[in-house]
C-alpha cells in the first residue's frame, strides 16, 4: 500500500504506475471511446474533442471543432429538449452542470440553422473539478440516437395510420 505521512491511500505501487501511464495516454483513450467526448474550459471554449464527437456534431474533424466554441455551435444550430422546447445555450447540458456544479443529461434535437441539418444525441456532461471542488472543466458526452428517433416517428405515423383505418372500418360496419 501507498501511504502519505501515516494515511493509507489503498493504492499498491502498480496501481499508481498505471495511474500514471493512463495519464500519458490520455487522449488516445478518449479518442477511440464508443462515445464521443468534448471537453469544455469554463470560458465554454473546446479544450478536447475525439473524432466521434466531431462526427456527431457534423464537423470534418476534430481539430475543427476544437476551434469552436459553444456560442459558435449555437450559431449553427437550433437545440431542442426531448418535448419539442427550443433551449437556450445555458441550457444546453455542460452549462447546466458547470453551474450547478453535477452530472446533467439530456436528450436533444438538433437543427441546423444554415444547413438541413436534423439529427438527435444523448447528451451527458459532468464537471471536472479542482481541490477547491470548484469546476475547472467540464466533459460531455455524446451518443447519436437519430435511427431511434426516426423508427420512433415511423412507428408512431403506422399507428395513426392503422387507427385511421380501424375507424372507417368501424364507421362502416
Amino acid at each position: 500500500m501507498e501511504t502519505i505521512g501515516s494515511a493509507s491511500l489503498g493504492i499498491s505501487e502498480s496501481q499508481s504506475a498505471g495511474k500514471v501511464a493512463i495519464g500519458r495516454y490520455w487522449r488516445k483513450i478518449l479518442g477511440n471511446m464508443i462515445d464521443a467526448v468534448t471537453v469544455y474550459d469554463l470560458s465554454g471554449d473546446i479544450v478536447y474533442a475525439n473524432k466521434l464527437a466531431s462526427d456527431n456534431m457534423r464537423y470534418v474533424s476534430a481539430e475543427q471543432l476544437m476551434h469552436q466554441s459553444v456560442t459558435d455551435i449555437a450559431d449553427r444550430f437550433m437545440f431542442f429538449d426531448e418535448s419539442g422546447a427550443l433551449m437556450g445555450v445555458e441550457d444546453l447540458p455542460g452549462r447546466r452542470a458547470l453551474r450547478f456544479n453535477e452530472e446533467t443529461e439530456s436528450v436533444m434535437h438538433f437543427v441546423g440553422t444554415q444547413e438541413n441539418e436534423n439529427f438527435w444525441l444523448t447528451v451527458k456532461a459532468f464537471p471536472i473539478t479542482g481541490r477547491s471542488l470548484k469546476p475547472k472543466f467540464v466533459v460531455v458526452c455524446y451518443h447519436d440516437i437519430t435511427s431511434f428517433k426516426e423508427a420512433e416517428e415511423m412507428l408512431r405515423d403506422s399507428n395513426r395510420r392503422i387507427a385511421g383505418i380501424l375507424d372507417d372500418l368501424l364507421k362502416l360496419g
